[in-house]
């Protein structure tokens, strides 16, 4: 993961310095999508499951554009988009769950282990706020290169409360729908996950101002 996002920021430094318009870079992130979960093969060559599925925009993306077969990825949304990110491994930046409520964490507690310190508030722009990584995004060197940036879709990134809940304040120059939950506040009621209502801490998201 952390190759991967450090020949996409190469990639951004050599077309801020290249003479002619830069390319557009779209990048996806699926939560629960197997690797064979498509019409193109990220493996030597299309296996059975890829051969289930059509899906020629996707096709269209990989042929003209760059597909990456080594990667890492962690089990939950949050701790892959924070790699992503930064170009952290999760043992570095320890984020290793979902993230949504301050000082709640979503890890479960069996009673002969001693709870790990880890960063549940999330990744954040700036030091300063508890248990959180804070980091320089990826959005922040791609307007450096002269990119204006769109996050669209799931954020999952901070605890919300947190300047990491918005993808405006580490850098997208727009954010359409991106919230600490995933959504953006207002659109839809939100039940408050199991370990939230064990702790009684449900509670409502507030409408976005």
């Amino acid at each position: 993961m952390k190759s991967t996002l450090f020949t996409l920021f190469c990639f951004a430094a050599g077309f801020a310095n290249a003479a002619g318009p830069k390319p557009n870079i779209v990048l996806f992130v699926v939560d629960d999508m197997g690797w064979q979960d498509t019409s193109v093969p990220f493996w030597g060559e299309p296996t059975p499951l890829n051969k289930k599925f059509h899906m020629p925009s996707m096709e269209r993306l990989a042929a003209d554009g760059i597909k990456f077969t080594q990667a890492y990825a962690t089990a939950v949304c949050s701790p892959t988009r924070v790699s992503m990110m930064t170009g952290y491994n999760a043992a570095r930046h320890r984020v290793t769950n979902w993230t949504l409520f301050q000082n709640v964490s979503n890890d479960a507690n069996p009673p002969r282990l001693q709870p790990l310190k880890l960063n549940n508030h999330g990744l954040q722009p700036k030091p300063g706020v508890s248990n959180s990584v804070a980091a320089k995004w990826l959005p922040e060197y791609l307007r450096q290169a002269g990119y204006h940036t769109i996050h669209v879709g799931e954020a999952h990134l901070g605890a919300i409360g947190t300047p990491g809940d918005d993808p405006r304040n580490p850098g997208f120059d727009v954010n359409i729908a991106g919230h600490a939950a995933g959504f953006q506040r207002g659109q839809r009621s939100w039940r408050c996950p199991p370990c939230a209502r064990r702790q009684s801490t449900c509670r409502s998201l507030p409408p976005r101002g």
